[in-house]
């Protein structure tokens, strides 16, 4: 036979296997809405957060995630990135709002939306209004924004909560400072301090979930909103944005809402939370 003949079948069985392999790759990539979705890890989605147990946000282990909010937003993405699992990873707060995700997807931790965290992080369109809010002891009222001023204050380290409590309230008394949200509110808990700044939605689910414990005094007037932390470059902003719309439109996120922090946080949430204005 001539040479040409005699190599085509070698030169089709290279191209069946360059499609095979190809076929591969994209059954390890998700499809989402809009562009595909390229995980670290093949057929899951890998989430980084800062907290389990976090009431009304994530239940159970990191280990063994068993619900919350956030956790439950991680489950609706992956499906709609059709992948089967969501692996769950711990990653300290502060590490995160500087971009160190810990070789994770994306991270779902609370993480209030801002200019600053932008340089070290891409976002999603946000998915929960997030508030500050002053948790207290049951008892305990704060009238206005000089009552707020006089108590003693405890805040987590490197948040916009402690950006809030000292550019609207500016305590006259010394400011506890924590790395973790759990230290802040043993201080609480204890008495060194008898208020603690929290967003609206974790104050809610806190206070939900421990009434003897806390209770939610007020929310400072904000436009604050959470959203999904990517790596900064990410090439799978799109199609988490688009997931995050989808379910938005859907009313998942609704859902999910009532079902794990007791409140429509996106129409007010809580209308029975006053709102204290800081003085003009």
């Amino acid at each position: 036979m001539p040479a040409s003949r005699s190599l085509r079948p070698l030169a089709l069985a290279a191209i069946a296997g360059a499609l095979a392999l190809a076929g591969v790759g994209c059954a390890n990539a998700g499809k989402g809405a809009a562009g595909l979705f390229s995980p670290r890890t093949a057929n899951a989605l890998t989430v980084a957060t800062a907290q389990i147990p976090d009431p009304g946000f994530w239940a159970g282990t990191f280990a063994h995630p068993t619900g919350g909010f956030e956790y439950g937003l991680a489950k609706q993405l992956a499906a709609r990135l059709h992948l089967a699992h969501v692996k769950v990873i711990e990653v300290p707060f502060h590490e995160l709002v500087r971009g160190h995700l810990g070789g994770a997807d994306l991270a779902l931790s609370d993480i209030t939306i801002t200019d600053e965290r932008a340089q070290h992080l891409d976002f999603s369109t946000s998915y929960l209004r997030a508030p500050p809010s002053i948790v207290v002891r049951p008892g305990t009222e704060v009238a206005d924004v000089n009552a707020a001023r006089d108590l003693h204050w405890a805040v987590q380290h490197d948040t916009t909560l402690k950006v809030a409590l000292e550019r609207s309230i500016e305590p006259t008394t010394q400011t506890l400072v924590f790395e973790h949200q759990r230290e802040v509110l043993v201080a609480l808990e204890v008495g060194r301090a008898n208020a603690v700044m929290l967003d609206l939605p974790v104050a809610l689910a806190y206070a939900h979930e421990s009434p003897h414990k806390y209770a939610v005094a007020a929310q400072l007037q904000s436009e604050a909103q959470l959203g999904v932390a990517l790596p900064q470059g990410s090439d799978n902003v799109e199609a988490v944005d688009s997931a995050i719309r989808a379910l938005k439109a859907e009313g998942e996120i609704d859902r999910l809402g009532h079902q794990w922090l007791h409140a429509n946080i996106e129409e007010g949430a809580a209308e029975e939370v006053p709102v204290l204005r800081a003085e003009e």
